[in-house]
């Protein structure tokens, strides 16, 4: 829990049990939240009112390992490294030229919480990158996310590379569901009119897709 950019409220459920845990949290809650949830369950706490429409996202789950493994190796001049703190910079620069903003602005703080973290180096500089933002060992779940790459490194398997890793880790973890939610408007668009990701996941990695949820941004009223 935190501010705006990635407090998250998840309502699913009966609506009646919904309003009633929203009149406890109220109080609790921020300014600004991010409602994530199914069409019928998008409703909002009382004294907050929606910033924007809500956006679409593709629900992704997957539940029997990796379909299939990239195809070619590194050469000598690329390499996929765990990242931490100590690459913050690095990030926020590939960052820049994110403008799809795959990219959560939470960053920072996925790589403070230790959750697995990878970027893919080219000639030692950072062109992708694929992380973890949430994982239970109690329920055996991760959720992964920050699917990005550099534009000009594009169509070379750096993705498909850097998921598999990332997937494989989580597993050997103990995840034994991995999500991934995927914005339908947010991101480069393949040949299927799908996001490319969303190709990459479901066609190589293995994911299916379970369903569309939404993403309602909302304001406390006078704030």
């Amino acid at each position: 829990m935190g501010t705006y950019r990635g407090y998250r409220v998840f309502p699913f459920g009966q609506n009646k049990r919904i309003s009633e845990i929203f009149a406890q949290i109220e109080p609790s809650l921020p300014d600004a939240i991010t409602i994530v949830a199914n069409r019928e369950n998008l409703i909002l706490p009382l004294g907050f009112e929606a910033k924007s429409e809500p956006s679409t996202h593709h629900k992704m789950i997957l539940r029997e390992g990796i379909r299939t493994r990239p195809s070619f190796e590194l050469n000598a001049t690329e390499g996929i490294r765990l990242l931490t703190q100590t690459n913050s910079q690095e990030i926020e620069h590939l960052k820049a030229q994110d403008k799809f903003q795959q990219i959560s602005p939470r960053f920072t703080e996925r790589l403070s919480r230790k959750l697995p973290y990878y970027g893919l180096y080219v000639m030692d500089k950072l062109v992708a990158v694929a992380g973890c933002y949430g994982l239970s060992h109690e329920f055996e779940i991760a959720n992964i996310g920050d699917i990005y790459v550099h534009p000009e490194h594009r169509k070379k398997g750096y993705a498909h590379a850097l998921v598999s890793v990332l997937v494989e880790t989580l597993i050997g973890n103990g995840a034994g569901i991995i999500g991934c939610d995927i914005a339908e408007n947010e991101q480069p668009i393949g040949p299927n009119s799908k996001p490319a990701i969303f190709n990459l996941l479901t066609q190589k990695i293995g994911f299916e897709h379970d369903g569309d949820i939404y993403y309602q941004d909302a304001l406390r009223t006078g704030s």
